[in-house]
């Protein structure tokens, strides 16, 4: 694990959501289920520009109906 969150980069805040992020506490600290999130995630450009995802940054798109059609996952 690196020294801070994955999900959350430090900041102990989901600033895409204005919520505490629920990984780490709001601690900032790096923890075992913000790691395996952030190597696995279904794409959450959905929340943002359905362009890029905002917590890997990789490029996205969607099906049709707007729900998430890829799953990224560091190999």
């Amino acid at each position: 694990m690196g020294g801070a969150c994955a999900v959350c980069g430090g900041s102990g805040v989901i600033e895409l959501l204005g919520a505490g992020c629920t990984f780490c506490n709001g601690t900032g600290e790096p923890s075992g289920s913000a790691e395996s999130y952030a190597r696995s995630h279904v794409c959450q450009c959905i929340l943002y520009d359905r362009r890029r995802c905002p917590l890997c940054g990789k490029e996205c798109h969607h099906d049709t109906s707007g729900r998430p059609s890829i799953l990224l996952s560091a190999r």
